[in-house]
């Protein structure tokens, strides 16, 4: 005969966890962050078969099975690198047909000192080859420790988290189509954990010595399975977390740990293949050239103005080859309405004030035009400080946040300083860069291909000043044709370099990526600033509509004694049009001049006295239209909905968990389940005899019902005949009579006072009905 090879757990279990590890691998494989991830699903395999056996060889103690699973770990990783090292990665002068795979394995071993050494200096291949091994170490880590802690510590969290988290940082960053991996792995963790718990409840029936249904896991893991889909369903349709303010404001807390991460991990890996099409505007201090985006009408901002303004988030100043990063290292605490930012002085500036309404919640940064002087809002403000001659000063503000989250019709107001130089003033600005400026905004990486730097002279010919150089570049830039859905640049390819000559196509990341590299390359400081375009304008009440669609990335070209000035390479958008001399320069999207007759609504009800030329702007109404209780209506439906929908799957749940069961077994199931409700939950050790023994005396009515139920229930469970057709109906007009009975004694709030107990049952043998049990 063929012996079956039994494991105690179950091989339901392992089969759980392998679906639920290879959930994660195939998430990450379907990512395409780059060429050779197809090895992560066998890696976790053969790591889950290895520790499966040492977690079942019970006298191996885990301080010599876990560096046993390294050792192998090690050498099975190595060998799956190889088959990436030879055949997709590696320059052919790296790797001969007649080496061997030691020889090959000191080459990548080598080459990984190499990248330690200097990670954001070496070739995109090299980056990306050790972002596989890297995730291929995680992996047989992950997978290890998962079946270790699964089938030795018999718990299935340590398995369930880890992998959990893998999932969801490979989810946030990659398309949104892998979202269905997500969903299996959510399903079989679920179903992993229900399947554990039964195990545990299992081994301790055994011990008590205690009879139970053989099949009680297979029931439990079908009424798990509709649980789980219930409950990711309903997850599903909830709102986004992060709209929450308080939520918001608690994952605030992690925000500049997880940026300092994101930037660690920009800098280690800088040409990985980002796709994610994203959805959602989120400003931080890494800005990735990956794919296309998808931008909704939704409104985020209102700004009341008196011209519009780019309306900036963040700027970056450091170019990785993939992406841009904010390098600033200090963060200083703003009181509100006090000028204590410093700016640097700057010639042709001008105070220009503006208020902003948030229209969506969960938003930290606050919005600005120039460089910010001061903000009614209390903020921490983003800068480094340089030595300069005069002792120690503080460069430009690049990003400002407020120490909240902010809400839904939340207002501040900030007063900048914004440039109001001309073009002529611009040509004559020369090239005496402070210190600070040419060694932080001049940087561009060694892998940046030559002719990127070779097209920037050619469109340059003949032009001598920085301004007209940024000019013509611009105008240059201005004739690739725009498009949000473009993909992901491929592996290995510099962004910038594939938007210029292979793609010729993509939206304003790429514009303004491409207009600060090009005039870098001839030696003129620029950076990259991040925030929203002006919006939509709206005269009757001068302010500016600013919708999820206008979030917008431009470049800034720093000018001696004038500072930092923008410049529009995109193509959709409207030209800055500065004008040589004497006038204030035309701003983008304001093509006719602000008219000075009052508006239709200041004729109706007078001038509109919170904003005035050069004036502070004190406030913006947050009243809403309609009685208070208006706005409580889409809260209590919503609410009601949710309440609505959880009855119904309980409800679920309940009915289908009785399927199989004969009348006696759901009819007993039912009794215990209301008995947990009222305070009497089955205990392990009792018999039924026994746990009705205990429900009774909870009822001072129908102790009658529950001993008759109960002796039909033993007899129908332990009896040779089971029950007949006379019993049956007997069994369910009892039910009918108990059951709500108990649902009353269940509603019945717990501050009522309760009725006297019936007195205990004299004996055990008053239990046992008068018809035999045979």
């Amino acid at each position: 005969m063929r012996s079956k090879v039994k494991l105690e757990e179950g091989w339901t279990t392992f089969l759980l966890l392998l679906l639920m590890l290879l959930s994660v691998m195939w998430a990450v494989r379907a990512a395409e962050w780059t060429e050779g991830l197809g090895i992560l699903p066998w890696t976790a395999i053969v790591a889950m078969a290895f520790g499966l056996g040492l977690a079942k060889w019970k006298r191996l103690p885990g301080i010599v099975a876990h560096p046993l699973s390294l050792s192998v770990g090690s050498v099975f990783v190595t060998i799956m690198l190889d088959s990436v090292f030879q055949s997709k990665v590696a320059p052919a002068a790296l790797v001969s047909a007649n080496q061997g795979l030691s020889a090959r394995a000191s080459i990548m071993y080598q080459q990984a000192l190499r990248w330690l050494l200097d990670p954001g200096g070496v070739e995109a291949w090299l980056s990306n080859f050790m972002f596989v091994a890297s995730l291929a170490a995680v992996t047989w880590l992950i997978s290890h420790f998962s079946t270790w802690f699964v089938f030795r510590s018999h718990w299935a969290w340590g398995a369930i988290v880890p992998a959990g988290a893998a999932c969801v940082l490979n989810i946030y960053y990659a398309p949104p189509r892998l979202i269905i991996y997500f969903f299996l792995y959510c399903l079989c963790a679920l179903l992993l954990a229900v399947r554990m718990h039964v195990y545990t409840r299992q081994v301790a029936w055994r011990e008590e010595v205690v009879n139970y249904n053989l099949d009680v896991d297979l029931t439990f893991l079908r009424d798990g399975m509709i649980v789980s889909l219930l409950a990711l369903s309903l997850a599903w349709t909830v709102p986004v977390a992060a709209r929450s303010p308080k939520l918001a404001d608690f994952w605030a807390e992690f925000e500049q740990p997880w940026q300092e991460v994101q930037t660690l991990w920009t800098r280690l890996f800088t040409s990985l293949n980002y796709r994610g099409r994203s959805s959602l505007v989120r400003f931080g201090r890494t800005m990735t050239l990956g794919g296309g985006v998808n931008l909704s009408n939704v409104p985020v901002l209102k700004v009341q103005a008196t011209e519009p303004h780019y309306w900036r988030a963040v700027t970056y100043d450091r170019y990785t080859g993939s992406g841009w990063v904010n390098t600033d290292q200090e963060t200083v605490v703003v009181p509100a309405n006090r000028a204590t930012f410093s700016p640097t002085p700057y010639r042709m500036q001008q105070e220009f004030t503006h208020a902003v309404r948030m229209e969506e919640s969960g938003e930290t940064l606050l919005f600005f035009a120039g460089q910010p002087l001061r903000s009614s809002m209390a903020a921490r403000a983003s800068l480094s400080f340089v030595e300069t001659p005069e002792g120690q000063q503080a460069t430009d503000v690049s990003m400002l946040a407020a120490l909240r989250t902010l809400g839904r019709d939340q207002s501040y107001t900030i007063t900048s300083l914004v440039s109001r130089a001309t073009a002529s003033q611009l040509r004559a600005a020369g090239t005496e860069y402070p210190d600070w400026v040419s060694e932080r905004y001049l940087q561009l990486p060694s892998t940046l291909p030559g002719r990127v730097r070779v097209l920037a002279g050619d469109i340059v010919e003949g032009v001598s000043t920085p301004y007209d150089q940024a000019e013509a570049i611009q105008n240059y830039l201005r004739r690739i044709p725009y498009d949000r859905a473009i993909s992901a640049p491929p592996a290995g390819y510099d962004p910038v370099d594939w938007f210029l000559f292979e793609n010729r196509r993509g939206y304003c990341d790429y514009y303004a990526s491409a207009l600060t590299v090009l005039v870098r390359s001839l030696g003129i400081p620029a950076r990259i600033a991040q925030g929203y375009a002006s919006g939509e304008y709206l005269p009757g009440s001068r302010s500016y509509q600013v919708r999820q669609l206008d979030a917008h990335a431009w470049p800034e070209v720093y000018f001696p004694g004038y500072g930092w000035v923008e410049f529009e390479p995109t193509a959709s958008q409207p030209v800055i049009l500065r004008p040589e001399q004497g006038s204030v320069p035309l701003l983008p999207g304001l093509d006719v001049p602000l008219s000075t007759e009052p508006t239709e609504e200041e004729d109706k009800y007078g001038p509109d006295e919170g904003i005035a030329e050069g004036g502070d702007i004190t406030d913006i109404s947050l009243a809403q239209t309609g009685p208070w209780y208006s706005r409580l209506v889409r809260p209590v439906l919503a609410l009601l909905g949710v309440l609505l929908g959880a009855v119904m799957a309980v409800v679920g749940w309940w009915y289908a968990s009785l399927r199989g069961l004969n009348v006696a077994e759901s009819v007993y199931e039912q009794m215990r389940r209301l008995g947990g409700l009222l305070g009497v939950p089955h205990r392990s050790h009792q018999t039924p005899l026994e746990y009705g023994e205990s429900l009774v005396q909870k009822l001072v009515q129908g102790q009658d019902d529950v001993r008759r139920l109960v002796a039909l229930y033993v007899k129908q469970r332990f009896g040779w005949r089971g029950l007949s057709d006379a019993e049956e109906r007997e069994l369910q007009e009892r039910w009918r009579e108990l059951r709500p009975l108990m649902w009353r004694r269940v509603l019945t709030p717990r501050w009522r006072k309760r009725r006297p107990l019936s007195p205990a049952w004299v004996s055990s043998s008053s239990l046992r009905p008068s018809s035999s049990l045979d």
